[in-house]
């Protein structure tokens, strides 16, 4: 934790910053969209362009814009767990 100072009021944080879970449509989406195709087949699509939560808060952690007490205290234990069964790992985020 951050050591603080007088324009933080010695707390180590200054501001708010979103720790989110994004899908950004790929043409791949948009054709089975258009298609009609099934929930499913338009889920597994989107897996490919979707930063989850936890890849983002990964992200912002390695690039020192927040800590690691924080993300654990701000991250749901769910969105750690879908990280890891969709294989996303550390390494993965700093490629």
């Amino acid at each position: 934790r951050g050591k603080g100072c007088a324009q933080c009021n010695y707390t180590g944080y200054n501001g708010r910053m979103a720790v989110a879970e994004v899908w950004t449509t790929s043409d791949n989406d948009i054709i089975l969209m258009n298609k009609g195709a099934g929930v499913e087949q338009l889920r597994k699509s989107s897996r490919q362009s979707t930063t989850f939560m936890a890849e983002d808060a990964m992200e912002k952690l390695l690039h020192g814009k927040t800590n690691l007490e924080e993300l654990i205290r701000a991250l749901p234990f769910s969105a750690v767990s879908q990280f890891r069964n969709l294989g996303g790992d550390a390494e993965a985020v700093t490629a």
